[in-house]
């Protein structure tokens, strides 16, 4: 990026991005991948919290805590970033819901590079 200026102008509000909240979005978006927004609901085993509250924040919300696991529903962009973050963890995060991420999450696993 060479020769960048600064504008006289000031920009020009665009009624689409009005209520646009730069938190929320990166909060959804992994690695800057935008994907198809959706609400999905986790579940994760429960040594698995810390992480979930680095990806996600401390404001979420459990919808169920069993005596190894707990659930939890967040707004991501379905994206091969997002897919890769659930498989780091090595089945100790899940997708439960819903089925065209859990499809999704499917067909990203089924191209694994494995020779």
């Amino acid at each position: 990026m060479a020769d960048l200026q600064i504008e006289d102008k000031d920009i020009t509000p665009n009624k689409a991005y009005e209520n646009f909240n730069i938190h929320k979005h990166k909060i959804e978006v992994f690695s800057m991948y935008v994907g198809e927004p959706c609400v999905v609901e986790l579940e994760a085993d429960n040594d698995m919290m810390d992480e979930i509250i680095d990806r996600f924040g401390e404001k979420i919300r459990i919808s169920y805590r069993g005596e190894t696991f707990f659930r939890l529903s967040v707004s991501v962009q379905l994206s091969p970033p997002f897919f890769s973050w659930i498989t780091v963890f090595k089945g100790k995060i899940r997708i439960k819901s819903p089925q065209k991420a859990k499809d999704q999450m499917t067909e990203y696993i089924s191209h694994s590079y494995i020779v």
